[in-house]
């Protein structure tokens, strides 16, 4: 018969090894140190953490996954409550998954933390300044001169001083706001959850005019100065007259748009969630193509020159030609892709996955040119600074990297 001394031991162990299978970044953490530590005079920290050495894992194509040459580490550890809904109870949280894609000026990138945060940090990591709404999650952020523009779940439009992060105005839209909102000629344009699109005068919040639809769940709007467009969840594309509000034309495409429409020359592309890939005129509701491609969508498709990039819940990618919809070339990169892909300077694709792993592919042939494994769930786009490094959120929070 086992001692009591032997059955805790064991016991300790078999938890430990629990702990390693579910939660590997637990793993992570606990072996290169403690979590980081709430600063005094700030919300978050970072570190500079170069990873392990991994071992490569070959694929077919010849590629690799193999260990990442890390600048720098930003760990969110900002405290919030969130409210379980199953024990209806209040519960206090430490940090948050990086819930926006990130955006980047100058020096600067921005991004959203679950808990309701707004994150301004420099090209070496370091935490300029956070601002704190009431919701429990924001929408991306877009700079145009001296404001940059998001929204929360507390149903506000926030304009703060990029620079300070001071706030400069907020708007009430009476529903959550989690969409990117755009800026064109001192007007600032944002969808509401509601599925109503809102124009601003970009200076100090003025209403211009609201455009009500009852699908709710708007899309993020994109706009070119002259229209406004804008997907629904009933499957809608709406133009818009950027000056008046009213509308041009409406496209129903049959199926739920939840990723931002594209512009590009005298087309505008979009996504639907059931893989349907469309381009329009944008003059007209015209299809110039629809290609259906394999898996749900999420993300928002990047155009390169002549191409469209997209990527499915499935975790593929696909190049696709601009002008004909034909499918030049799809690769499998990972479980589940929900960040939509950007393309770089380098003519290079950069996407993530859940499985935490961060793809580069070649944009002519789509063959992987290097698979890096980060360890966190990465569901937001990334961004690249024009220095080469490539800024991802994740689960975990911030990582920047060398291409």
């Amino acid at each position: 018969m086992k001692s009591p001394l032997s059955l805790l031991i064991l016991s300790a162990v078999l938890f430990g090894s629990l702990l390693l299978f579910i939660y590997p970044e637990w793993a992570k953490l606990t072996s290169e140190g403690s979590t980081p530590a709430m600063q005094p005079d700030a919300r978050a920290s970072t570190a500079i953490t170069p990873l392990r050495p991994q071992q490569s894992e070959a694929r077919p194509d010849g590629a690799s996954r193999r260990s990442l040459g890390l600048v720098w580490s930003f760990r969110p550890t900002h405290k919030w409550l969130y409210r379980d809904p199953f024990k209806n109870e209040t519960v206090e949280q430490r940090g948050g998954m990086v819930c926006t894609d990130i955006i980047v000026a100058e020096d600067r990138a921005y991004f959203g933390c679950e808990g309701g945060f707004l994150y301004c940090v420099s090209t070496d990591g370091k935490m300029l300044w956070s601002f704190e709404t009431r919701g429990t999650r924001v929408g991306a952020p877009a700079i145009a001169g001296e404001r940059l523009f998001f929204g929360s779940e507390d149903n506000n439009l926030y304009a703060l001083n990029p620079i300070t992060g001071q706030q400069v105005f907020r708007f009430d839209a009476k529903s959550e706001i989690t969409t990117t909102p755009c800026i064109a000629d001192g007007r600032v344009f944002f969808s509401s959850r509601q599925g109503d699109i809102f124009a601003l005068k970009s200076d100090f919040g003025k209403e211009l005019w609201v455009y009500e639809d009852d699908s709710g769940n708007s899309s993020s709007p994109v706009t070119d100065g002259v229209d406004v467009y804008v997907g629904t969840d009933s499957g809608k594309l709406l133009a818009i007259d950027a000056k008046t509000g009213g509308l041009k034309w409406s496209y129903d495409a049959g199926n739920a748009i939840r990723s931002a429409p594209v512009i590009s020359g005298d087309r505008v592309f979009f996504a639907c969630w059931d893989g349907g890939l469309f381009g329009l005129l944008k003059s007209a509701p015209h299809q110039t193509f629809v290609t259906q491609l394999d898996g749900f969508i999420k993300s928002t498709p990047a155009v390169s020159g002549a191409w469209i990039i997209a990527a499915t819940m499935n975790g593929l990618v696909y190049a696709i030609d601009a002008a004909s919809g034909e499918i030049l070339w799809s690769n499998k990169c990972a479980d589940v892709l929900e960040a939509s892909p950007i393309v770089a300077s380098d003519g290079r694709i950069y996407i993530g996955g859940w499985d935490g792993g961060f793809t580069a592919l070649d944009v002519e042939t789509g063959k992987v040119l290097v698979e890096r494994f980060l360890g966190s769930m990465i569901s937001c786009r990334a961004a690249s600074w024009p220095d080469g490094k490539i800024v991802v959120g994740m689960k975990a929070g911030l990582e920047c990297v060398f291409k």
